[in-house]
C-alpha cells in the first residue's frame, strides 16, 4: 500500500504507516488504551520515560504524545506530573507502602478521575472509528490489487523452458539463468531472464543475446517490451541484487 500518514486530531501527532500490517496493531492499542483509561498505572520519578496507561510506548508512541496533549489542552498544564495531579486520584496507601524505604515519593500510583478516564475513551473512539474505516479501505485495495495482479499474470504464459538455473551463493555462486518461450495465446517470443551477482535481475529478447542491445530496449517491439515487464513481476527466481 502506499505510505499513509494518520494523524490524532485534534493534536498533531501523526503516525507513519508503510504497510497494511501495521494499522491492526494500532487499532488494538487504541482499544487498549480505552479499556486501561479507568486503570491504574505507575510513575517512577527517577525517570524521564513515564507515560499515562500501561501500554508500550515504542510501539505506539504517537498515540501516548497524542493523550497527553489532549490532557494538556484539558487541564491547561503540559508537565506530565501536573497533568497527573489534577486529572488522577493518587493512591496514598499504595505509595506509601511502595516507598517506605525511601526518603521521598520515588514510586507513585495514580487512576484518572473518570470524567478524565471518559475523555481519553471518547477521543480514543474517535481515533478508533477512523482507524477502522481505514483498514476496512486498505483490505478492500488490497483485495483489488490482488485480483488485477492475478489478471496480469494471465496475459502471458511460459511455454516452453529451455534452460533454468536458479542464483545461489555469492560471488564464486551462480547467476540465475532463465531461457523460454514466453506466449501471449497468438504470439510466441523467447526470452531470457538473469540474476547476476552485485548486479542485479534484468531480461531480454534472446534474439539479441550476446550484442549490446540487450539493454537497448529502444530497439525492443512494443510486445517484448510487455513480456519484458511481465517476466520481471512473475519471474522464475528471486530479483534481488546478490551482493
Amino acid at each position: 500500500m502506499d505510505t499513509i500518514l494518520f494523524t490524532f486530531t485534534p493534536t498533531d501527532n501523526t503516525q507513519t504507516l508503510d504497510f497494511d500490517w501495521q494499522v491492526k496493531p494500532l487499532i488494538n492499542k487504541v482499544k487498549e488504551a480505552i479499556r486501561k483509561a479507568d486503570q491504574s498505572f505507575i510513575f517512577d520519578t527517577c525517570t524521564l520515560s513515564n507515560h499515562f496507561l500501561n501500554i508500550d510506548y515504542d510501539e505506539c508512541f504517537s498515540l501516548h504524545h497524542a493523550i497527553h496533549d489532549i490532557l494538556s489542552i484539558k487541564t491547561g498544564t503540559n508537565n506530565i506530573y501536573d497533568i497527573a495531579e489534577i486529572a488522577c486520584d493518587k493512591d496514598d496507601e499504595w505509595t506509601k507502602k511502595r516507598n517506605i524505604d525511601y526518603n521521598s515519593e520515588v514510586y507513585v500510583k495514580y487512576t484518572f478521575k473518570p470524567e478524565y478516564a471518559k475523555i481519553i475513551q471518547d477521543q480514543c473512539s474517535i481515533w478508533l472509528q477512523e482507524l477502522e474505516l481505514l483498514y476496512s479501505k486498505v483490505i478492500a485495495n488490497k483485495e483489488t490489487e490482488k485480483q488485477a495482479k492475478a489478471e496480469r499474470q494471465t496475459q502471458f504464459a511460459i511455454i516452453k523452458v529451455y534452460t533454468h538455473v536458479n542464483p545461489k551463493g555469492g560471488e564464486d555462486g551462480t547467476d540465475g539463468y532463465f531461457d523460454a518461450d514466453i506466449s501471449d495465446g497468438q504470439q510466441a517470443i523467447r526470452f531470457v531472464a538473469r540474476n547476476v551477482f552485485d548486479f542485479g535481475f534484468y531480461t531480454y529478447p534472446k534474439h539479441f543475446e550476446g550484442t549490446d542491445d540487450i539493454f537497448n530496449s529502444e530497439k525492443w517491439t512494443e510486445l517484448e517490451h510487455k513480456v519484458s515487464n511481465w517476466l520481471t513481476e512473475f519471474s522464475p527466481f528471486t530479483t534481488g541484487i546478490r551482493m
